[in-house]
């Protein structure tokens, strides 16, 4: 896949892991740094606005704390597809 760049900070969601062990997005709001790389996913959400993208935890800001965050490896998020550069939309 190709890793793209985000233009500016942007709100993103969160994932929890459900049924059948997929990733959902979450209410939990956090911000990919802007000049953060990230990789599109072609996941599926119930949400037709969002769509799945994989982000260095390093890039990740959290709006409040959280006990098990790690700075090391990556995480899915989900962004709403409008905040995407057009040509990533799918």
């Amino acid at each position: 896949m190709v890793n793209q760049k985000m233009r500016k900070n942007v709100i993103c969601y969160l994932s929890e892991i459900g049924h059948k062990n997929f990733y959902y997005p979450t209410k939990t709001k956090v911000i990919i740094q802007e000049d953060a790389d990230y990789e599109l996913v072609p996941w599926i959400c119930t949400n037709k606005n969002l769509q799945a993208i994989k982000v260095k935890n390093k890039n990740i800001v959290y709006l409040k704390p959280l006990t098990d965050v790690s700075p090391i490896g990556d995480s899915i998020l989900w962004i709403e597809k409008n905040k995407l550069p057009l040509s990533s939309v799918g």
